[in-house]
């Protein structure tokens, strides 16, 4: 009976550490979730922050364009202004050249 009655022990004994390291392991494994779930929400936070610059960078880009535009548009109309300018000071040239 006392060889049983120890066998039995032993058994308990082995079923309960197995138990105790089911539980650490547990533990374990939910301490890394936890710290994956972190990580995936601070790479998030750097996505979220990244997408804001690249719309940011999109807007200025935009804009210098735009600038650009309105450059241009003002370079052709003093071109424009320029070539007449011209135009009028060689028929005041022709004019002064025919009153001589």
């Amino acid at each position: 009976i006392y060889l049983f009655m120890q066998m039995l022990y032993d058994l308990a004994r082995r079923q309960d550490d197995g138990s105790l390291s089911a539980v650490e392991e547990n533990c374990q494994l939910s301490k890394q979730v936890k710290n994956l779930l972190e990580q995936v929400e601070t790479e998030k936070a750097s996505a979220k922050r990244l997408q804001e610059s690249v719309a940011a960078k999109e807007k200025e880009k935009l804009g210098l364009l735009s600038t650009l535009g309105e450059s241009e548009v003002v370079t052709t109309q003093l071109r424009e202004k320029c070539e007449n300018l011209q135009k009028e000071q060689e028929e005041l040239r022709a004019v002064h050249a025919a009153k001589e």
